[in-house]
């Protein structure tokens, strides 16, 4: 609670001392006293901060800090130290790079530039009173998810904002819809990649089955005009077949036919004085 308490404080302490140094700025003759007044403010608050971090530590109760037997010094079984695990969530912060660090860097500057004039411009002060160039390229290189993450990154580097609470959302909120317009665009490219890949892949196929079928043509040809000429000496065995079967029922028909006649011959009556007539079996 004391820790959730102390940047109101010293936001409430600041904009009472911008008050005073507004109107002091007011005559020309103590513009020079107010920036001196205003940079001692701020020094004072950035070493009271810094003895507040040595002595009250910033690790969240789901990270414990490391001791001598931490896995990530302690060595196990196989007499070998374990996997140094991410203690705070900027050790996995993610980077921008090229155009996209770009365009962060102009959206901040902008933002500074926007800031500066609307609380800054008439009071006397500088930008680098409000914001460094140092912490512009900083809050552009860094993708930061939330205000916690900015302020754990401050703390665990050298670098100090002073007015971090009072501005943090709104940077961290413009350049969030710049993410987001970047990860859809990377998204929609990955997407497209993937079909045009689909697409390539599937023509690729394409042309293999048509090129195996133009390999195996010839073969299918043989075998197509091999079965041709099989079916042609079945058919003309069959035909054969067919006419050896007709030549033995006509033989066998004539047969029948002179045996009939023969049995007739046997039982014709004979006739007295008649000649017998010689007629051979069939």
């Amino acid at each position: 609670m004391a820790q959730e308490a102390r940047p109101s404080t010293q936001t409430a302490a600041a904009t009472c001392q911008m008050d005073i140094l507004a109107i002091l700025s007011e005559n020309e003759s103590y513009h020079m006293l107010s920036v001196v007044i205003l940079a001692l403010t701020m020094a004072h608050f950035h070493l009271k901060h810094m003895k507040h971090t040595q002595t009250h530590p910033t690790t969240p109760p789901h990270q414990p800090q490391h001791s001598s037997s931490s896995p990530a010094t302690t060595p196990n079984q196989n007499h070998k130290r374990g996997r140094r695990v991410a203690t705070s969530v900027t050790d996995v912060a993610p980077k921008r790079r090229g155009g996209h660090l770009a365009e962060c860097k102009e959206i901040v500057e902008h933002w500074a530039t926007e800031v500066y004039e609307r609380d800054w411009a008439g009071k006397g002060f500088t930008s680098d009173v409000f914001i460094t160039d140092a912490m512009i390229t900083y809050l552009a290189h860094n993708r930061f998810s939330s205000l916690v993450h900015l302020r754990e990154s401050l703390q665990t580097s050298t670098r100090s904002w002073g007015l971090v609470d009072d501005y943090g959302d709104e940077i961290l909120c413009r350049l969030g819809r710049v993410d987001q317009r970047r990860d859809d665009e990377r998204y929609r490219q990955e997407a497209e990649r993937l079909q045009r890949q689909m697409e390539l892949q599937e023509k690729r196929d394409r042309k293999e089955r048509e090129a195996k079928a133009r390999e195996a043509a010839p073969a299918v040809r043989v075998q197509q005009r091999q079965l041709r000429i099989e079916a042609e000496v079945i058919e003309k065995q069959r035909k054969a077949d067919a006419r050896e079967l007709q030549r033995q029922n006509r033989i066998q028909k004539d047969y029948l036919e002179a045996c009939r006649k023969y049995i007739n011959y046997l039982n014709r009556p004979i006739k007295r004085g008649a000649r017998p007539k010689v007629y051979s079996a069939p």
